[in-house]
Protein backbone atom coordinates (compact mmCIF):
# COMPACT_ATOMS: atom_id res chain seq x y z
CA UNK A 1 0.00 0.00 0.00
CA UNK A 2 1.42 3.44 -0.82
CA UNK A 3 1.47 6.72 1.40
CA UNK A 4 -1.73 8.10 -0.37
CA UNK A 5 -3.57 5.01 -0.43
CA UNK A 6 -2.83 4.57 3.40
CA UNK A 7 -3.49 8.04 4.16
CA UNK A 8 -6.72 8.23 2.56
CA UNK A 9 -7.23 4.80 4.52
CA UNK A 10 -6.80 6.73 7.25
CA UNK A 11 -9.32 9.79 7.07
CA UNK A 12 -11.81 7.50 5.63
CA UNK A 13 -11.24 5.16 9.06
CA UNK A 14 -11.58 8.24 11.13
CA UNK A 15 -14.72 9.80 9.48
CA UNK A 16 -16.37 6.43 10.43
CA UNK A 17 -15.20 6.35 14.01
CA UNK A 18 -15.08 10.33 14.24
CA UNK A 19 -17.94 11.57 11.68
CA UNK A 20 -17.29 15.29 10.97
CA UNK A 21 -14.38 15.90 13.78
CA UNK A 22 -12.16 17.50 11.15
CA UNK A 23 -14.63 19.79 10.06
CA UNK A 24 -15.97 20.54 13.27
CA UNK A 25 -12.66 21.43 14.57
CA UNK A 26 -12.14 23.74 11.74
CA UNK A 27 -15.33 25.51 11.37
CA UNK A 28 -16.28 25.80 14.98
CA UNK A 29 -19.82 23.81 14.72
CA UNK A 30 -20.58 20.35 15.69
CA UNK A 31 -22.31 18.60 13.10
CA UNK A 32 -25.35 17.38 12.69
CA UNK A 33 -26.76 14.03 13.26
CA UNK A 34 -27.51 13.87 9.61
CA UNK A 35 -24.35 14.95 8.57
CA UNK A 36 -22.91 12.96 10.58
CA UNK A 37 -24.54 10.17 8.93
CA UNK A 38 -22.90 11.54 5.64
CA UNK A 39 -19.26 11.66 6.73
CA UNK A 40 -19.41 8.11 7.78
CA UNK A 41 -20.81 7.09 4.24
CA UNK A 42 -18.12 9.16 2.48
CA UNK A 43 -15.47 7.87 4.85
CA UNK A 44 -16.78 4.53 4.30
CA UNK A 45 -16.12 5.44 0.28
CA UNK A 46 -12.56 6.37 1.45
CA UNK A 47 -11.78 3.68 2.98
CA UNK A 48 -13.36 1.03 0.22
CA UNK A 49 -10.81 3.53 -2.57
CA UNK A 50 -7.93 3.28 -0.69
CA UNK A 51 -8.24 -0.64 -0.47
CA UNK A 52 -9.22 -1.07 -3.88
CA UNK A 53 -6.45 0.91 -5.47
CA UNK A 54 -3.76 -0.34 -3.10
CA UNK A 55 -1.73 -2.16 -4.93
CA UNK A 56 -2.57 -1.66 -8.91
CA UNK A 57 -1.46 0.79 -11.04
CA UNK A 58 -2.34 4.64 -11.48
CA UNK A 59 -5.41 3.38 -13.50
CA UNK A 60 -7.74 3.29 -10.31
CA UNK A 61 -6.47 6.61 -9.22
CA UNK A 62 -7.16 8.02 -12.36
CA UNK A 63 -10.83 6.66 -12.75
CA UNK A 64 -11.20 7.86 -8.79
CA UNK A 65 -9.67 11.50 -9.84
CA UNK A 66 -12.20 11.73 -13.42
CA UNK A 67 -15.02 10.72 -10.52
CA UNK A 68 -13.89 13.78 -8.04
CA UNK A 69 -13.22 16.28 -10.67
CA UNK A 70 -16.49 15.58 -12.23
CA UNK A 71 -18.32 15.56 -8.81
CA UNK A 72 -16.54 18.62 -7.72
CA UNK A 73 -17.67 20.42 -10.94
CA UNK A 74 -21.27 19.51 -10.59
CA UNK A 75 -20.97 21.15 -6.61
CA UNK A 76 -19.87 23.87 -8.99
CA UNK A 77 -23.08 24.76 -10.67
Amino acid sequence: MRIREALRLSYGLSEIVFPGAVEGAVTGVRPSDRARIVYRILGARHAVQALAGSGRGDGPHALGAAVDLTHALTALV
